[in-house]
């Protein structure tokens, strides 16, 4: 194991090896397969990967402390269908631990935009202010009145496909990587990936202003879920075309 500084607590320690999406995630898409097809902006060749992007970032005891806290929790949730429930065609209901799922979803965040793996993702010194909530395990920043869902929401919606072209299962399987998103209103931006056939998008407002609550993480526990087709989101829509079309073709 290398030696260095460890990202989350900032000791020098043995670096362990670490996921920067959890590993599970990888596991369920490849099902049987050894390899994946990864999706790279501007590349138009097939490329099959292991898909699951590893860095020397975290010291054994901060890698663990990721794991029980949040992962163990944070990667089964979304699966679990007692607690996610159709209740009309355009909503879900989802209930769910807030601080726990929260701090899952921000623990990833964090982990892509501290990794060299991902030279695009940056949220300044934004990360430093994250880390601190992930190993306090608190969405407190420093000062019992300022929290970090302040100013950064985290939103989910389920995907589907209205015209039958890709089923349930199929976009379950398929893992759309970070993309970075400059919204309308200075001072916002987005960042937003999918997942288990989640879209999930952080969406950081240095102004403490948002609108439409919905399909945000509450802190009640619970939440409705918007339920939208993927042909309203172009760049997805536009990725997945192009995963299938290399799937029919020789990888390199």
């Amino acid at each position: 194991m290398p030696r260095g500084i460890c990202k989350l607590c900032n000791k020098e320690k043995d670096l362990s090896l670490s996921h920067i999406i959890p590993r599970s995630y990888y596991k369920f898409m490849k099902g049987d397969a050894s390899q994946l097809v990864e999706i790279i902006e501007g590349n138009d060749e097939p490329l099959c990967t292991n898909g699951d992007k590893k860095e020397y970032l975290l010291c054994a005891r901060c890698e663990d402390k990721l794991n029980r806290k949040y992962e163990g929790y944070g990667t089964v949730i979304l699966k679990n269908r007692k607690k996610i429930v159709k209740i009309t065609d355009d909503r879900l209901h989802f209930e769910y631990d807030y601080k726990k799922l929260y701090l899952f979803f921000s623990s990833i965040m964090w982990r892509v935009s501290v990794s060299s793996k991902y030279p695009g993702i940056s949220l300044g010194g934004f990360d430093s202010i994250l880390a601190d909530c992930i190993y306090n395990n608190t969405l407190n920043i420093k000062h019992p009145e300022v929290r970090v869902d302040n100013f950064l929401k985290i939103y989910l919606i389920k995907l589907t496909d209205k015209s039958k072209t890709y089923s349930d299962d199929t976009l379950r399987k398929i893992l759309f990587d970070f993309r970075f998103e400059r919204t309308s209103d200075q001072g916002n931006f987005a960042f937003y990936w999918v997942v288990g056939g989640f879209l999930i998008c952080y969406h950081f407002n240095t102004k403490h202003q948002f609108g439409d609550s919905t399909g945000i993480l509450s802190t009640e526990g619970k939440m409705l879920i918007p339920i939208a087709d993927i042909s309203n989101f172009k760049s997805i829509i536009d990725s997945f075309n192009l995963a299938f079309d290399m799937k029919s073709r020789p990888p390199k």
